[in-house]
């Protein structure tokens, strides 16, 4: 119920509660005190009652006159508290008695010893009747006790009475105070809701004292302008960058359509310097001398590696920006369809691992990387038969595929230059290549978040191509 109510209403209902507790424990220790302070009053009294009434009551038992005794103890009358009194002989038995109730039994015994006890809410006191050391008989007396618990009532009252005015009062006060303290939570609440609401962060707080909750309204308005800030920072960034993407993607497309013109156009004139070079040869095959056909050769195979640089170009210019469609894809059966489509020659032999995945990726690219490592291995071999074999295992987020070969190897100074474009180990005329098929590979598996390593030494034969790629194909790739 009270987690229900708002900040103001719980302060006022603390107030309260706190007053009235307060009250509760003031009026219940004035009521124990009142009784540890009264309780021996009235003992005090009830004695002196009896000690006047024994020294009168002596002559009435030294002459066993039961009427003067009944006479001295009818005085009692007098005191409205005391409920019965008796005088009782020397053997005990019953001489006097007054009640001030007729209905009101009287033992017929008096008690045996002196002294005073609490019954039924009375005090009971009793005490021996002496005249010149001799003990003529005793008297009783039970003295009511309704009066004094009536007076401890009536302080009670008093009590909560003053305990009402008093929670009325700090109601009053509470009121007053929840203003200072209940307004600036609210205004807070306030204004938090309608930024949670509307997302607009140009609200403010009103301040409304310049306490503690003064000091917390200025640095959640602090707060509120540091975002609105940011939000605005967060905007132009991302008009910014909307900007620059469509400027990339305008890049992109006409870097196609010049990759695409560029192919074309100049493929026609390659081909028809090739063409004429044919026909010199063939129209002159008797009459050129040796140097001038070896020349005419040399001419075919420069168009020839013009046509592959055009083709690689194409595809560096397109590499991870066109994948095709990601699908499920076994891994094993896709290497083993890109060797059969790469023919490489019979003492070639390409082995490929039985764990090789299957993951959900576009086939395309995976395809052309590993096509273009078994194609380097093999016409980068310097013997006439060789070993190929390809692996994958996982690491983290990333397959780990690893191409090895047993050829000449690669020195560690050279390992960075190969992936650069146009770079090659061997001369240009002893190995058909651009130069740009690692450089290819490395932008294709850098596109999709993956690395590529080199692992040869100087000293050993073989090389060892690593390359990470994602189990899961990066979403908008």
């Amino acid at each position: 119920m009270l987690a229900r109510l708002s900040f103001g209403s719980k302060l006022t209902a603390l107030v309260a509660m706190t007053t009235g507790l307060a009250i509760m424990l003031v009026a219940g220790a004035l009521a124990i005190l009142d009784l540890a302070r009264m309780r021996p009053k009235a003992v005090s009294t009830v004695s002196t009652f009896a000690e006047v009434l024994a020294i009168h009551s002596t002559a009435a038992l030294a002459f066993g006159d039961t009427e003067a005794g009944v006479e001295t103890l009818s005085a009692l009358r007098a005191v409205p508290d005391v409920a019965t009194a008796a005088l009782y002989d020397e053997n005990g038995k019953q001489f006097a008695t007054y009640a001030r109730n007729d209905e009101t039994t009287i033992p017929a015994t008096g008690p045996t010893g002196a002294g005073h006890h609490f019954v039924d809410r009375q005090i009971v006191m009793h005490i021996p009747v002496e005249h010149e050391n001799r003990v003529l008989g005793s008297l009783s007396i039970a003295y009511r006790l309704d009066g004094i618990y009536r007076e401890v009532a009536s302080h009670i009252a008093l009590a909560s009475l003053i305990g009402v005015f008093s929670i009325g009062a700090a109601m009053l006060v509470a009121l007053r105070l929840r203003r200072g303290l209940a307004e600036p939570v609210t205004e807070l609440t306030f204004a938090a809701q309608r930024v949670s609401h509307t997302k607009d962060y140009s609200v403010r707080a009103r301040k409304i004292s310049d306490d503690e909750l003064g000091q917390l309204t200025d640095t959640f308005n602090q707060m509120l302008s540091q975002i609105e800030q940011y939000e605005h920072v967060q905007h132009e960034a991302e008009q910014q960058r909307l900007r620059y993407m469509a400027e990339l993607e305008r890049s992109n497309r006409e870097l196609d359509e010049f990759a695409y013109v560029a192919s074309h156009d100049l493929r026609s004139p390659l081909q028809g310097i090739k063409s004429l070079a044919q026909w010199i040869a063939e129209d002159n095959a008797d009459a050129l001398p040796e140097k001038s056909r070896r020349h005419l050769v040399q001419m075919e195979q420069r168009v020839g590696r013009l046509e592959r640089l055009l083709d690689d170009l194409l595809q560096y210019s397109r590499a991870g920006r066109v994948h095709g469609t990601v699908k499920d894809v076994d891994t094993g059966a896709l290497c083993l369809e890109t060797v059969s489509l790469l023919t490489p020659p019979e003492e070639f032999s390409v082995d490929v691992s039985a764990e090789m995945p299957v993951m959900r990726t576009a086939p395309a690219p995976l395809a052309q990387v590993l096509r273009n490592l078994i194609n380097n291995a093999v016409k980068h071999h310097d013997r006439d038969a060789g070993r190929i074999e390809v692996s994958c295992k996982p690491n983290g987020a990333f397959n780990v595929f690893s191409v090895t070969d047993d050829g000449p190897g690669i020195d560690p100074r050279y390992h960075e230059q190969v992936f650069k474009m146009f770079e090659t180990l061997s001369p240009r005329d002893s190995v058909e290549g651009s130069g740009m098929g690692l450089a290819v590979i490395k932008k294709i598996v850098e596109s999709y978040g993956g690395t590529i390593d080199l692992l040869s030494s100087a000293e050993e034969r073989g090389a060892t191509f690593t390359f990470t790629w994602p189990k899961e194909f990066p979403a908008g790739a």
